[in-house]
């Protein structure tokens, strides 16, 4: 135990002693970019940092582009370091698109990722990165999506089924929230892994299904110290509990015990799905999806491909954890999200239910004339414009660049600038929140939730600020080679279920206020709730119309 307090007093001082000689170094010099405006610091050690990666982060991002015009902001990092925060088009489409080799995903991003998942997609850097695309992009085309539709739709239909039984005697207080993550986790199960995680024939959400609901609340814990997981998650198990009294290495040990799970069951899923294709083609017949799923094709394109382009088994087995966690908590808060504000607009939801019972009245629905839909195109882009499902992507410059601007800025000293010098080693916050709802972008309603706006020509300010989004005129889902490869299927996901759960409930708001917090991805939770647990319950009732059958 004496060497052991030791330790922590010794790495204490260390890290205290590193802190003042950081934050002496960094005061003498003159920063290129402190002539950019921004807001002042909130604390003298977390500088932005703790508003920027706290659980009110949406708002503090909303307040940033509501009292700074300009398309790029300065904040304030660790000690004071300068921070770009980048929503100006023009700018993005350099750091995104033009300069991408110049700007990188952030190194602590990469390590926090590669200590949660392993040599994943989100874990690899430059031509590492570029093969594992590669590899990858053939799965998630839009071929892919339209075979992968049943699968998704049928999921649905068990849920609806199981959902309308528990509203028999009449509507009910649900966990919408819960309903939503049990689909989504049940759609990647199947849908990318060929795996059923819950058979959704009862209430009752599995333990593994809870633990991932639980991942984006464990990662908002650690705040501004996420950047040190990769350190305090190779701590033994019992040095971790034994000093789960300091808060972030708490959250490092709540937050390893998740991940832990996740990894091995997507390595034991992995290891089954290999071992069905070596036993043929009717071995794979016989499973979930039928081969379709994104593992499968995966591990099919693996063993067929070169030697020079062929992953190594870790790296295939680690793209199970990243489908897990990327496509369950994004797209469950998402649908709830949107099944949210449809509760909250009666009058759109009477609309949307229309347009879905029309939808079905063939018996069925193909995947273009669902992906079609206007309106319920509309309500799915609205949503993610004004509620996007990540809140922030983060790059670092690899040496110093020049960032032409969309719209010149007016510097602290009154200089008027029409490009900023990025300088190396910078950190780039990709602005998704500034992106979506700037006013000089969407107009004076930016901030409201308007999806009528999507069945009209949209502003010509919006035609001559080309956001570089893989999705057209939105950054919700990033953009260049790093973008969210899996953006088709949540959706198609989302629009499936909307089409099944509209014709056959309706929504109200709940009893209790609903909050969204902020982890990186954004999760609701009630007001009251003093420990954050994700949940959002609206009143649910049946619907006596037409449904899909």
């Amino acid at each position: 135990m004496d060497h052991v307090n030791l330790l922590v007093r010794t790495a204490l001082l260390c890290c205290g002693a590193y802190c003042v000689w950081f934050y002496i170094g960094s005061r003498h010099q003159r920063h290129p970019l402190n002539n950019i405006p921004g807001p002042p610091p909130s604390s003298f050690m977390k500088g932005n940092m703790g508003q920027f990666f706290g659980p009110q982060s949406t708002e503090f991002q909303l307040s940033i582009v509501n009292a700074f015009i300009s398309g790029i902001v300065r904040l304030n990092g660790v000690f004071g370091r300068p921070v770009l925060y980048v929503y100006d088009p023009k700018a993005l489409y350099t750091v995104l698109v033009k300069e991408e080799d110049n700007f990188e995903q952030s190194a602590r991003l990469i390590n926090m990722n590669n200590a949660l998942v392993g040599p994943g997609m989100v874990s690899t850097l430059d031509g590492h990165h570029r093969r594992q695309r590669k590899m990858l992009n053939p799965v998630f085309t839009a071929n892919r999506m339209r075979a992968l539709l049943p699968v998704c739709l049928n999921i649905g239909f068990t849920a609806s089924d199981t959902m309308a039984d528990l509203l028999a005697n009449g509507p009910q207080q649900l966990d919408v929230l819960s309903w939503t993550t049990r689909i989504a986790l049940e759609a990647i199960g199947q849908g990318g892994l060929g795996h059923s995680f819950d058979p959704l024939v009862n209430g009752r959400r599995s333990e593994f299904g809870q633990m991932v609901m639980n991942l984006f609340p464990a990662i908002a814990h650690l705040n501004v110290w996420a950047g040190a997981f990769p350190v305090f998650h190779r701590l033994p198990a019992p040095i971790r509990k034994l000093l789960s009294f300091i808060p972030p290495i708490r959250a490092c040990h709540e937050l390893r015990i998740i991940m832990d799970t996740i990894v091995q069951h997507g390595t034991s899923i992995a290891e089954a799905k290999k071992g069905a294709l070596k036993e043929g083609d009717l071995r794979v017949a016989e499973q979930i999806a039928q081969g379709n799923d994104f593992m499968s094709i995966l591990i099919k394109a693996n063993m067929a491909a070169s030697e020079e382009d062929r992953l190594p088994e870790a790296e295939v087995v680690a793209q199970t954890a990243v489908l897990i966690v990327t496509a369950t908590d994004t797209t469950s808060n998402t649908l709830a999200r949107i099944l949210e504000l449809l509760a909250e607009h009666p009058n759109m939801q009477h609309r949307l239910r229309a347009e879905t019972i029309e939808a079905w009245q063939d018996g069925d629905v193909s995947y273009g004339r669902l992906m079609q839909l206007p309106l319920l195109d509309a309500v799915y882009r609205e949503t993610v414009r004004l509620y996007t499902p990540a809140t922030w992507v983060i790059r670092d410059a690899r040496k110093a660049t020049i960032l032409p601007l969309a719209t010149p800025i007016v510097g602290n000293d009154g200089t008027v600038m029409n490009e900023i010098p990025v300088p190396k080693g910078c950190e780039v916050v990709i602005g998704v929140v500034g992106a979506n709802t700037s006013k000089s972008i969407w107009g004076e309603d930016a901030l409201e939730w308007k999806p009528e706006r999507w069945l009209n020509p949209l502003p010509p300010t919006v035609a001559r600020n080309t956001l570089p989004g893989v999705s057209p005129n939105l950054m919700s889902f990033s953009g260049g080679r790093r973008a969210c490869i899996g953006w088709r299927f949540a959706e198609m996901e989302i629009k499936a279920m909307l089409s099944i759960l509209l014709p056959r409930f309706t929504f109200a708001p709940g009893e209790k206020e609903i909050v969204w917090r902020a982890a990186h991805a954004v999760f609701p939770t009630v007001r009251d709730d003093a420990t954050s647990t994700p949940q959002l319950p609206l009143m649910v009732g049946l619907y006596n119309g037409a449904a899909p059958v």
